[in-house]
Order: structure tokens, then sequence, then C-alpha cells
């Protein structure tokens, strides 16, 4: 329990990073606009228009949110100033805890789509969470079927949670908002009406359940929780093997010994006699 608090401990002490990336003119400053509530990224029907990161912290239900909107993906330029742009959305993506992609009509050339298929496909061989954006649906009735976001996405994105999206729709925001509390309290993305999380309570599954506990908030201690567990497990192991009470008790007393670590304290004599005074060491 105290390894997986990591997760939360981290949400608590840093905050989460959240990157909203996508082709040009994708409506990404759009979406970035309605989460913040706030004109604080330039609008236009020009492609481009966003060239440098916009990075802006909301808070969501008491949580800190990173919000990174990105210059345009998945494009091919010569433009120097667009390409720094570029550069710096791909190192944006590269430590995104969740990115949303937008997916715009109308798609696009063969080539870009691929592009973009391949952008997708690397975030999640990464194991990063992703939700993808199908933005401007209120257009949607206006494109063609090979141009329709969504039915792309059905064809070769089935795998990937989806949502529609109109930034001329509230209804959409209050939706989004949802899924992203669902996130940040279960670490999942749910899309569908099952999603019953909100700002104003919790289902008490997922990290408020574990306020009232101990949390690890350093990857340091995370990772001397981790080699806490596997040495207790290990011992557990030894036992259920009947191996030797001296190979027991020095996995236990490694696992004392990283806890006492992760807090500064000296591993004294009298602990370890203490824990250790049912084996038989040496005999």
């Amino acid at each position: 329990q105290l390894a997986d608090s990591f997760r939360y401990g981290r949400i608590v002490r840093e905050g989460l990073s959240i990157v909203i990336a996508g082709r040009p003119n994708a409506g990404k400053s759009s979406l970035l606009n309605s989460l913040t509530a706030h004109e604080r990224a330039i609008v236009s029907d020009i492609p481009g228009t966003t060239r440098d990161t916009i990075e802006i912290d909301i808070n969501m239900g008491g949580y800190l949110l990173h919000l990174t909107d990105t210059a345009g993906l998945a494009v091919k330029s010569d433009d120097p100033i667009e390409q720094e742009g570029i550069k710096r959305a791909q190192e944006a993506l590269q430590s995104a805890d969740l990115v949303l992609w937008v997916l715009s009509p109308p798609l696009g050339n063969p080539a870009e789509l691929h592009d973009e298929m391949n952008t997708i496909r690397e975030i999640q061989s990464r194991g990063q969470k992703l939700l993808l954006i199908l933005g401007k649906d209120d257009l949607r009735a206006t494109v063609t079927a090979e141009e329709d976001p969504a039915s792309f996405a059905a064809e070769y994105l089935s795998d990937v949670p989806t949502i529609a999206w109109s930034a001329k729709r509230e209804e959409d925001l209050a939706s989004l908002r949802k899924i992203l509390f669902n996130f940040i309290e279960n670490d999942t993305l749910e899309t569908d009406e099952k999603t019953d999380s909100s700002e104003e309570g919790s289902s008490g599954h997922g990290i408020q359940s574990q306020t009232s506990a101990a949390i690890v908030t350093h990857s340091r201690h995370k990772a001397l929780a981790d080699k806490s567990l596997k040495q207790v497990l290990a011992a557990r192991q030894a036992i259920d093997s009947g191996l030797s009470y001296d190979l027991i008790a020095t996995l236990l007393r490694s696992a004392v010994e990283s806890l006492a670590a992760m807090s500064g304290d000296d591993v004294s004599e009298k602990l370890i006699d203490t824990i250790f005074s049912r084996f038989c060491i040496g005999k």
C-alpha cells in the first residue's frame, strides 16, 4: 500500500502534467482556453498560430494540473521557428502524464495521417496515457466520411479512449472535465456513461481513499518501498520453500533497513532482535 501511494503522493507534491497535441489548426488552443476558462492562447483559422508551448496551471477539484498547449505536430516545415516549436512540443510530450491528442476535420492527406498515427503509436509505446479528442465535432455533418475523425478513429484507433468535442457545446466541457477528474482519481480513462466521478465528490476507490494513510511523495522513497516489498515477498517465498532461517532473516533485515532509510532512522539491534526473535539464527 505504501509503494502504491506514490502516484497520489506525486500528484499532491507536483501535480499532473497534461499536454494538448495534434496537427496545426486542430483546435488545441480552443481546448486549452475552454479548460482554463480564459483566452490564454490565440485562436485562429491560420495553421501554425501556436509556435511555442503555452503552459498554464489550473485547479481541478483541489488537484493541480499543469496544462501545456503545443505547436502543431505531424507536419513537415522548413521554417526554423516552427521547427523549434515542434521540437519543444515533442519534448513536452515525453514527460506528460496524459496526452490529449486533438484530431479534427478535415483529416488531411494520407501522408499526414500516417505521420500522425505514428506519433500516437509512439506515445502509446512509451506507456503514456492518451485520450483522443475528436475536435470541431459541430462540423462533422459538413465533411465526407473520408474526412471524418470519428470514422477514422473507429477504424484505425479503436484501442484509444475517445471523446467528441466542440468548443461551442458546454456539455462537452463538462464531460471532458469529468473524464480528467476520473483520471486523476483512479488512473483510468473512462469515456462512457459509467464514469460517475465528479469534482464535488470522490468514488472512494481511487487516490482519495489514501488521504488518511501514509503516502510516498518522492521517487527515492518509492524505490525504497519497492525494494522493501520485494525483500518481504522473497522472504515469504523462502519460508514457503523451507529455506534456512539465516536467509530469511537476511531478507527481512534488508526490508526493514529499506523502510528505515525512508525516514532516516537507524535500524537498532534491539529492533532487529525483536523482529527476528522467532528465528534460530546460526543454528
